[in-house]
């Protein structure tokens, strides 16, 4: 794991944790460290998408505060992105610029973060009524969208 990949997934644990101490739910740090360790020791296994499932899953059930949920769902996603980008630069053999392309994906993924970022607090001020369930499935449908961007990513350059 490369230390931006450790670094995305350490501030996404550590904002989680964060929030449920806040809210004083107790019993889901157990679920809390519980994901974080599957996380961790599944590394490379292919399983981010189970652990990022979990995160959310984690910081909806929790109720934790905005910024905890921010910092949670986008660290979470970029742990995600990363670990995706290093399993394809590792798929490949030697890349002509692959420096290059680390530090330009590196800039793309920080652009991405600040504008949903930006895009979350502007969007905390409007107040749109949702029930839970419609919120998991836009959620989910978020992640779908995601995925199937990223295998499409993955063809391509394939």
């Amino acid at each position: 794991m490369s230390q931006p990949v450790r670094l995305a997934f350490l501030v996404s644990t550590v904002a989680l944790t964060a929030g449920v101490i806040i809210e004083g739910r107790w019993l889901f740090l157990i679920a809390v460290a519980a994901n974080a360790s599957f996380g961790w020791f599944t590394a490379r296994r292919g399983w981010e998408s189970a652990w990022l499932v979990g995160q959310l899953a984690l910081t909806t059930l929790g109720g934790i505060p905005f910024l905890p949920a921010l910092l949670t769902s986008a660290f979470g996603l970029a742990y995600w992105d990363l670990t995706a980008h290093d399993q394809l630069l590792r798929s490949v053999d030697r890349v002509f610029g692959s420096e290059h392309l680390v530090r330009s994906h590196y800039r793309s993924l920080t652009v991405a973060l600040l504008t949903g970022g930006f895009l979350a607090v502007i969007a905390i001020g409007i107040p749109v009524r949702l029930s839970f369930i419609a919120a998991i499935l836009l959620a989910l449908l978020a992640v779908a969208g995601i995925a199937a961007l990223a295998a499409r990513a993955r063809t391509a350059s394939g």
